[in-house]
């Protein structure tokens, strides 16, 4: 019985406890889940323009994932981060929010500090990867030159004598692999004979993603401004930051501020607009401003919806010798050190060489760098660092050391400082360097050919100091430079020369005046001036006059300079006067084939006429295409027409022959090139899809552009009509064949077609669903624009 009164309890106690405990229980039932809200977002009482995922907890609690505070430019370091990585927005600091249900709308308010500021980016990337269908093919470079002897009695007996001819090549093969160089010269002598010099024999490869160039071949060595290069026969990893034109490689100063409201950015440099765009309100920051090495003023104007400005001047020291942040700078050679290069095709030393140069910037005002050389004989390393001095210039030092055979040891220091501000610059250097001091351009060669050269003469000087100044004249136009050498080479030959320079634009005129003196040689001085004027046409004149220990000249030089379209002429014409009589006449002319220039010469009682011509051989695409010379990449144009007018950024440059096809050279590698075309010489039922194209060739390589112009395309415009005798509306879709791309119905019920055959079946679908079919002939009418009428789609 106790028992069973136990139970009965505790049964009317639980059933108590779950009668007082029902709603409770129902309300948690029936509590909401998270309900996601996509809401605008203000910020400051400013739009964003943005919509924001957030979700809906009990209590009406907003949370938003981190990453979407970060899209609407909100530092989420700072606060509480739940599990899931939302964060609640009424436990973050410094902020504050209100949701307006109605409108769909969250307004948040917050401190600058709280905010990650809008980056402006001065220069946009460009392409780091070739764009455009890229081609393999080979060209090769000529340069031919025949120069007559030099006749005693006058022009006549110049073109009397037998000319001595020469031709340089520089060739190449390029494909996905890379690009193999081969350059040389050959000679033939106005007594007979030829000669044949190899110069480089070369294999690259370049990789634009890790801005990284291979060579193996004949190279040349890296160095840093206290080192010396030297040519190798061998293979080299190099740093290329040439792959990416976009990238700033020193490091630039940066602008921050914050703008109440949406605003423009301008930017001065030197006084002239460097850049011009947008900000929203908030905090900004303008990163990789468009500056000039050297020393500078930038102006910073900053306007607001309401027309308010803020204008912040500040000056600024740019160079060269400093790496942006976490820039890597560097190159690694091994081989064989190449000697008489120019004289002997083939002369390179029995014992390997190495050398490495690494630059890392480490942060905005400091660079390091390192180098080192070995070889059988030789071990040579140093260090050096490169220091911002503020706004105010670049400090310089590095040290060295070598050690040779016999443990002989020798040093090196190098330093240098440049200062500039307010147009005023400043530059001094000074390098001393032991008697022992060796590195790899200073041994000693195994294997030449060319004997006589002094040991010593090879060594780096033993002392260098240099001193230039820079001086604007703040009254005048004028700018004056005095510089000081002073100079002891390995021979203890010693120099101490003294310059001095002024220049003065004069309107399209300027002026200029140079001397210099050697304090150790009473006969080395000279002072030189002339006057400089421009004209239109690309026309130059000179008049100028010297005084030397060799005696004085005078005359005058005017020259017109010659542009890269084809059928551009250039001129030039020179006679000084004097210790030293010289004049020269010469013409040039371009073709779409190369450039042709003759001229003559005389110095003295001897004259020597000339003639040149420059041009190119591709082949590409199984095409052979003669064209002006191609330095770097260049693009093959295929518009599927003749006598068609073909622009580089423009200009024109070409015009396409019978295949339709035409070379384009001067393009500049891992850049973007623009393409155009005129289509004014065409056919009026020609077809064509576009006529502009941007690609961005490889390293000396070709890309192809095709503008798939067909002037037997089987077009008409067709005029669409409804049951109802109505034009079809504007916006209908329409299909020749279920595969074909469907095609826009126009005003009028106007729709272009491509492809017809003489029996068409024309699939309609109008913009609310409704599908119907049009038949309708083609007969083709060369030359004239084929228009078919009253078209009705049943």
């Amino acid at each position: 019985m106790p028992r069973s009164s136990f139970s009965r309890r505790a049964r009317l106690a639980f059933g108590a406890m779950m009668i007082c405990a029902w709603p409770a229980l129902a309300n948690a039932q029936a509590a909401p889940a998270d309900l996601p809200l996509y809401l605008e977002v203000y910020i400051n009482g400013q739009p964003t323009g943005l919509i924001a995922n957030f979700v809906q907890r009990p209590k009406e609690r907003l949370a938003i994932k981190t990453t979407e505070l970060e899209e609407l430019r909100i530092r989420s370091e700072r606060f509480p981060i739940e599990s899931d990585g939302t964060v609640y927005l009424d436990r973050c600091p410094d902020l504050s929010y209100r949701y307006d249900q109605a409108r769909q709308v969250v307004r948040i308010e917050i401190t600058d500090q709280g905010r990650l500021p809008f980056m402006v980016e001065t220069k946009p990337r460009s392409e780091a990867a070739p764009v455009g269908e890229q081609a393999s093919g080979a060209v090769m470079n000529y340069t031919l030159v025949a120069n007559s002897d030099g006749g005693q009695d006058g022009f006549y007996s110049a073109l009397q004598n037998r000319p001595a001819l020469s031709a340089g090549i520089d060739a190449r093969i390029f494909n996905s692999y890379g690009v193999f160089s081969q350059s040389g010269i050959l000679n033939s002598g106005s007594q007979g004979g030829v000669s044949s010099l190899r110069l480089d024999s070369t294999w690259s490869y370049s990789d634009p993603f890790s801005l990284t160039t291979y060579r193996a071949g004949d190279v040349i060595s890296g160095a840093l401004s206290w080192s010396r290069s030297l040519r190798l026969g061998g293979a080299q990893i190099q740093r290329n930051f040439g792959l990416r034109p976009d990238l700033v490689t020193m490091p630039m100063p940066r602008f921050s501020g914050s703008a109440a409201l949406p605003s423009t950015v301008d930017i001065f440099v030197n006084s002239i607009r460097s850049y011009s765009g947008e900000i929203p309100a908030g905090p900004f920051q303008i990163q990789n401003l468009p500056i000039m090495s050297g020393a500078g003023n930038q102006r910073i104007v900053v306007q607001d919806s309401l027309g308010r400005q803020t204008v912040i001047d500040q000056p600024f020291y740019a160079s060269s010798k400093l790496l942006a942040p976490g820039l890597f700078d560097f190159s690694a050679e091994a081989g064989f050190t190449r000697r008489d290069f120019g004289v002997v095709s083939n002369s390179y030393d029995s014992s390997p060489a190495a050398s490495a140069s690494l630059r890392y910037g480490l942060n905005d005002w400091l660079t390091l760098e390192t180098h080192a050389e070995a070889a059988e004989t030789l071990l040579n390393g140093g260090a050096g660092v490169n220091v911002l001095l503020g706004r105010w210039g670049v400090a310089s030092l590095a040290l060295a050391a070598s050690r040779g055979d016999g443990n002989i040891t020798g040093g090196l220091l190098s330093a240098s400082l440049e200062l500039g501000r307010g147009g005023y610059t400043v530059y001094a250097r000074t390098q001393r360097a032991s008697a022992d001091y060796r590195d790899l351009a200073a041994l000693p060669p195994t294997n030449s050919a060319v004997p006589g050269v002094s040991l010593l003469a090879r060594r780096p000087p033993r002392d260098i100091d240099q001193l230039a100044l820079s001086i604007p004249l703040g009254f005048d136009p004028s700018a004056v430079t005095l510089s000081m050498t002073r100079m002891q080479d390995a021979l203890d030959n010693r120099y101490q020369i003294l310059g001095l320079s002024y220049s003065r634009p004069l309107g399209d005129a300027s002026l200029f005046v140079s001397a210099f003196k050697d304090f150790d040689d009473r006969r080395s001085y000279g002072i030189f001036c002339g006057l400089t004027m421009s004209f239109n046409g690309g026309i130059t004149a000179t008049a100028s006059g010297s005084k030397t220990g060799g005696g004085g000249n005078g005359g005058f030089e005017i020259n017109k300079s010659q542009s890269l379209e084809p059928g551009s002429w250039g001129w030039r014409g020179r006679d000084f006067e004097g210790a030293s009589p010289s004049r020269a006449g010469a013409v040039s002319y371009r073709s779409e084939y190369g450039r042709a220039e003759v001229g003559v010469q005389q110095f003295g009682h001897v004259t020597q006429a000339t003639a040149q011509f420059d041009g190119a051989v591709a082949y590409v695409g199984g095409s052979t295409f003669l064209a002006n010379r191609i330095d770097d990449a260049f693009v093959v144009v295929d518009a599927g027409a003749p006598n068609v007018d073909v622009f580089y950024e423009n200009r024109p440059v070409a015009t396409t022959g019978a295949s339709g096809l035409v070379l384009v050279p001067y393009l500049r590698a891992y850049q973007k090139n623009w393409i155009s075309i005129d289509a004014k010489n065409l056919p009026v039922d020609a077809d064509i899809p576009t006529t502009k194209a941007a690609v961005v060739p490889a390293d000396r390589g070709a890309a192809l552009v095709k503008f798939g112009i067909s002037e037997d395309s089987r077009s008409a415009v067709v005029v669409l009509k409804g049951r109802d005798g109505r034009a079809m509306p504007a916006g209908s879709s329409a299909r020749l064949k279920p595969e074909d791309e469907a095609t826009v119905v126009g005003y009028g019920g106007e729709v272009y077609l491509r492809g017809l055959n003489e029996a068409n079946q024309l699939v309609v679908e109008r913009p609310e669903g409704e599908t119907c079919t049009a038949n309708f002939d083609y007969h083709l009418t060369p030359g004239q624009r084929v228009v078919i009428k009253d078209v009705v789609c049943q």
